[in-house]
């Protein structure tokens, strides 16, 4: 509503629910509301409590930040250095017209997204048991079956076992050997189905222990596993086609009302195969090029600037450099700038309108991502700019020895490969 105040479906709902007829009566809250409204009056509490404010161009603190510093003489206390650091290091843009705005805390841009928005929501609440499946995503199988196992560690699988205790009236018995309750651990290990496809695929010694153990771990251990499979394909290609050709099957015998298939082993290694042979990203040739990384001139008559931040932990005091050198490799102008205590996941949003607006006034703009290697001397400045008192000092040349040896190797071609 914020970023959209022009919008037509804000102006409907400010002038319905925020009017001051409405305000002024008793018990405004008490009256009848659509269920957009009510979302939203659910959610301002967090939308409150992670909001901050962003400077834009510094126009409206003109008398505290001017000529890029600011001035604390104006400030009528005394400010503890600490706090000078994090005001310091406050992103303002410096071309353009940017005005200041509403961010949202936890976001890398300041714009709206759902994790920062749960972060804030659980932000001082009891942790909430954490999730140890990542490792599901990273899994070279199809989308299918990834799906199907971070299914399976939510305990949300629709077997009977788990119908019935979200309260649908079903008959709890396993409809494959119609002797145990139906859960996820006895459809994929338990059953009588289960355990001989388990026999006839030999599963490796190695990994015979993780079927004693829970469905999570279970699951990780054989997922995971580089152990091959009789000389053939990785174990866990073949165990995933075969925890999934279980569900499969077990769905044809409830819903077809088939027989369990007496040869699920040899589908599930065919598929297997057929998948690693053919699409897994193992049996696929990445070809890397290498990549000479240097420092190289400008063009003859042109200058190049490079830059570069540091960060003195995260977060921690940050700062900036910056050299300027012609076409004959001369010195023209360096930098180093003071930002204050930083994170790594501040927003660069000003950052990005300040390069907008300043290669719109360029009749000629080219933009490129090169590798060169000018990080050694641009890191020098930007770690002296961290420890400096000054906002922002400029160097006519070299300010130490050591910075001079970085430079001569520079200028000697040196290089690296990547």
């Amino acid at each position: 509503m914020y970023h959209e105040q022009d919008a037509l479906w804000t102006k409907v709902i400010l002038n319905k629910y925020c009017s001051h007829l409405r305000m002024r009566l008793r018990d405004p809250e008490k009256l009848p509301t659509s269920p957009n409204w009510k979302a939203i009056c659910l959610g301002f509490p967090i939308f409150k409590k992670g909001i901050a404010w962003g400077i834009g161009n510094g126009a409206e603190i003109s008398d505290l930040y001017c000529g890029q510093q600011w001035n604390w003489d104006l400030v009528s206390f005394d400010l503890p250095h600490p706090i000078k650091d994090k005001i310091k290091a406050i992103p303002i843009q410096l071309h353009g017209s940017g005005r200041d705005t509403v961010l949202l805390k936890f976001s890398k841009n300041g714009e709206f997204t759902t994790s920062s928005a749960y972060r804030i929501a659980n932000k001082g609440e009891e942790k909430v048991t954490q999730f140890h499946g990542q490792w599901i995503w990273k899994l070279d199988i199809l989308p299918r079956i990834t799906n199907f196992l971070w299914l399976c560690l939510h305990g949300s699988i629709p077997v009977k076992g788990v119908l019935a205790e979200r309260g649908i009236n079903c008959d709890k018995v396993c409809p494959l050997c119609r002797d145990h309750d139906e859960s996820i651990v006895h459809l994929l290990r338990e059953c009588i189905i289960a355990c001989d496809l388990w026999s006839k695929l030999e599963v490796p010694p190695s990994h015979m222990n993780s079927f004693a153990d829970s469905l999570e771990a279970w699951l990780k251990n054989n997922c995971l596993s580089n152990v091959s499979y009789k000389g053939s394909i990785p174990w866990c290609f073949l165990f995933v086609f075969a925890v999934w050709n279980l569900w499969k099957n077990r769905n044809e015998v409830v819903f077809d009302n088939s027989s369990p298939n007496p040869t699920l082993d040899n589908v599930c290694l065919s598929q297997a195969k057929e998948y690693y042979y053919c699409v897994s990203k193992a049996k696929q040739v990445v070809s890397r090029a290498v990549i000479v990384v240097k420092w190289f001139k400008p063009p003859p008559g042109s200058h190049k600037l490079n830059t570069d931040g540091a960060s003195l932990g995260n977060p921690g005091k940050a700062g900036g450099g910056g050299l300027i050198r012609n076409s004959e490799e001369g010195w023209i102008k360096g930098y180093s700038r003071s930002i204050g205590l930083k994170t790594l996941t501040n927003y660069f949003a000003p950052f990005l309108l300040d390069c907008k607006s300043l290669m719109a006034r360029l009749t000629l703009v080219r933009v490129a991502h090169v590798l060169e290697r000018q990080t050694s001397v641009l890191i020098f400045l930007a770690k002296k700019g961290c420890c400096m008192r000054e906002d922002f000092v400029v160097f006519d040349v070299s300010p130490s020895n050591e910075l001079n040896r970085l430079l001569v190797s520079n200028s000697n071609g040196m290089y690296y490969y990547r």
